[in-house]
């Protein structure tokens, strides 16, 4: 199950979408404290269009499972940014706490985050990056880091 997470696929392929999302599926009854594989369901729930409770309880689940696993927690407040609108307060808090991670990268792929960040932050309305920006300020970064690191 591993070796077929570990296969690229194409997000716009609905089959394809379905299969990984399955394979997901039967590998968290086995690694139930898994929360890389909690966030990968729920990013698949997303693209798989199933209703939002769902997309979000999985990702609460991934942040119950480890809501201190830097490698998972960059990933996953990208992924909060992303969903930002539906969020609730905490969970906004949350992806802010999240987010600290790429701010003060400790390895390659948490810094690499930070253009993917930028992606999706630029899709964002004006109020979302005021929401967030207040988020990462009652999280503990300083505006500067703010601005000089997350371009908010």
């Amino acid at each position: 199950l591993q070796a077929d997470l570990k296969e690229k696929f194409d997000f716009s392929d609905p089959i394809a979408v379905v299969r990984r999302r399955a394979v997901v599926s039967s590998l968290l009854p086995i690694k139930p404290l898994s929360s890389g594989d909690w966030l990968s369901l729920s990013r698949m729930q997303l693209v798989a269009r199933q209703p939002m409770e769902e997309v979000l309880a999985s990702l609460k689940l991934s942040i119950l499972t480890g809501p201190n696993e830097g490698y998972v927690m960059a990933e996953r407040g990208v992924f909060g940014v992303a969903l930002w609108e539906y969020l609730s307060p905490d969970l906004k808090s949350r992806t802010a706490e999240d987010l600290t991670v790429i701010v003060f990268a400790r390895t390659p792929a948490e810094g690499a985050l930070g253009g993917t960040f930028q992606s999706v932050l630029s899709s964002k309305s004006a109020q979302v990056r005021d929401e967030l920006r207040q988020a990462l300020l009652t999280a503990g970064l300083s505006a500067k880091d703010i601005e000089q690191r997350l371009g908010l």
